[in-house]
């Protein structure tokens, strides 16, 4: 059973992290539509993480680009190249290169490229300043 001061103590230790961006956005808070605040337990019982751990479950993690069984591959922070979500999505990424040969693959960026889908690159960025926030000194997002 959970003690009844286990939310409290969740509380405070998720404060700090508050303060750090409230120094970037001080009103963060009050901007913040949903807070879920959670905790290695509730990795544990939710993610079924043991002891709420993430990354690898040891040392010898799948590469992502063999397949665990026929056509099924593993991707995610469990896997190289391990925790976040940039090498989680990486670990996506690394499957789906391994699943396509070279040819293929260029020839589904020319398809995008042609349908104006291919939504990446320099050119991409220069088109769109209009979706990046203001930035203020220090490379922080103007609020």
């Amino acid at each position: 059973a959970q003690d009844t001061n286990y939310a409290a103590r969740k509380e405070r230790a998720v404060e700090p992290l508050w303060r750090a961006l409230e120094s970037v956005v001080p009103d963060v808070r009050s901007r913040a539509d949903y807070v879920m605040t959670a905790s290695p337990r509730t990795h544990a019982r939710f993610n079924r993480r043991h002891r709420g751990t993430y990354g690898p479950a040891d040392t010898n993690f799948a590469d992502g680009t063999t397949p665990v069984a026929t056509n099924l591959f593993l991707v995610g922070d469990s896997n190289f190249p391990g925790i976040g979500v940039p090498a989680a999505a990486a670990s996506a990424i690394l499957v789906a290169n391994a699943m396509v040969d070279f040819g293929t693959h260029r020839a589904l960026l020319d398809e995008m490229r042609r349908r104006g889908t291919l939504q990446a690159g320099r050119q991409w960025c220069a088109e769109a300043p209009q979706r990046w926030p203001a930035e203020a000194p220090g490379g922080r997002v103007a609020a």
